[in-house]
């Protein structure tokens, strides 16, 4: 099934705001994989894991957790209906809690459950307040639970606050800034470094760069929190309501009005010296010099980009992309607006959510096109040039641009193998 841009906004009202239907069959593909809640719940430092999970749904996480180098950190107590049915399960947990923690010596735990004892209601809440007492350990619940993928709860927004609740209590106010919501920190040579650091901010942190749990609890001391990407917006609401740690929406962006945007907002912070106006016409140049390479080339936009979907789509059109089709998860509310000035250019474009079944079926009649933006693209069509965008990298501002620009440039034509490509992606499915 795909979706004119014209009929979307019709659509996603009829679907309750979702793309792929509650009420359809969902495809699960071997490129629809992201980071998934294991590897982004290990960025916090000297913290254990511990899933409360059958065997079925631990199998995944285990293995990217062994291809990630980080499975010493991740415990599993696998149940049996038995024991969902009898209660057992809450007893046994206890007991694996205190057995994690005097073999680890861990600083915190996070415990995660499965849809089961969603549907249960399981009282994990009762039993990690008994446990924090009595091992004087902060625990954090974690939920992996596909079952609310798509709505306001789902695992890959909630994994967010899983993380940020270990920060409890505000120390004193430290010349810093937070960076949340974005998997992995921004690229070190994005100009919001030096646009900080012009108005006196002394540190840019991000959890993935914490080497050690106290670092990490820093976190709580920083001047405000930067929403880099929407999947931290909950977080950040949450950690303004319990500590009083404040937040600027600062989301990351291909499009430069957003991202002038962006730095404006960030000037409410305090006065700041660094001008991005050279960049800007830097990258402004940089577009106008890269068109004769993009204008009128085919290309897909897939779901495995480190970008929001149609914040990038909107973009690639005025590079002079002839824009096939775009695979996408949502329509994330700050991309609205870019989603509606496409609409108008390109009403035709196709929309395709990213587990629709009859995806299947394009891996055996996969159509040929010049540029593939995101892995998944290689599985369903045969880019002849493949630009990547992993999540492993997080580009930001007019620099972010540039990078962007020079990955289309330096595109080399693609022969290699889809299957080689999802595994070292090491995605999780």
């Amino acid at each position: 099934m795909q979706v004119l841009l014209e009929n979307l906004p019709q659509y996603l009202k009829e679907n309750k705001k979702r793309l792929n239907s509650k009420d359809a069959l969902h495809y699960c593909p071997p490129c629809g994989g992201g980071w998934g809640v294991v590897k982004t719940a290990v960025q916090v430092p000297e913290v254990q894991v511990l899933f409360v999970i059958p065997i079925g749904c631990g199998r995944h996480g285990a293995i990217a957790a062994m291809k990630d180098g980080t499975d010493s950190r991740i415990h599993y107590l696998l149940m049996e209906e038995v024991d969902l049915v009898s209660g057992d399960h809450l007893e046994k947990t206890e007991a694996a809690v205190r057995e994690l923690v005097e073999e680890t010596e861990a600083k915190g735990l996070i415990l995660f459950t499965t849809c089961i004892d969603d549907l249960l209601g399981s009282d994990f809440e009762g039993l990690i307040e008994k446990m924090e007492e009595e091992l004087q350990i902060p625990i954090s619940r974690g939920k992996m639970n596909p079952i609310l993928s798509e709505t306001p709860r789902a695992p890959d927004i909630m994994v967010h606050n899983t993380a940020y609740n270990f920060l409890r209590e505000r120390g004193q106010e430290e010349s810093a800034v937070n960076l949340v919501g974005c998997l992995s920190p921004v690229t070190s040579d994005s100009e919001l470094f030096d646009f900080l650091e012009s108005g006196g901010i002394r540190e840019v942190r991000h959890m993935g760069n914490c080497s050690n749990f106290d670092e990490f609890l820093s976190m709580a001391d920083s001047r405000v929190n930067l929403l880099i990407r929407a999947p931290g917006k909950r977080a950040c609401r949450d950690m303004e309501r319990a500590i009083g740690l404040p937040w600027i929406d600062l989301p990351a962006s291909f499009l430069p009005e957003k991202i002038d945007e962006g730095y404006k907002n960030l000037s409410l912070l305090g006065d700041f010296s660094y001008d991005t106006g050279a960049l800007k016409r830097e990258a402004e140049e940089a577009i106008r010099e890269i068109r004769p390479l993009t204008a009128g080339r085919t290309a897909v936009l897939g779901k495995t980009v480190n970008a929001d979907s149609f914040d990038l789509a909107l973009f690639l059109h005025r590079l002079g992309f002839q824009l096939k089709y775009v695979l996408a998860a949502a329509v994330k509310d700050h991309e609205q607006e870019a989603m509606e000035i496409l609409r108008t250019k390109r009403p035709d474009l196709p929309v395709i959510p990213h587990l629709d079944p009859a995806l299947a079926l394009r891996q055996e009649n996969s159509e040929e096109v010049d540029f593939g933006f995101g892995l998944d693209t290689a599985v369903y069509f045969r880019p002849r040039k493949l630009v990547l965008l992993p999540f492993e990298t997080s580009l930001f501002g007019y620099r972010g641009i540039l990078a962007l620009l020079e990955s289309i440039r330096s595109a080399e034509p693609f022969s290699g193998s889809v299957k080689d490509l999802v595994y070292n992606a090491n995605l999780v499915i």
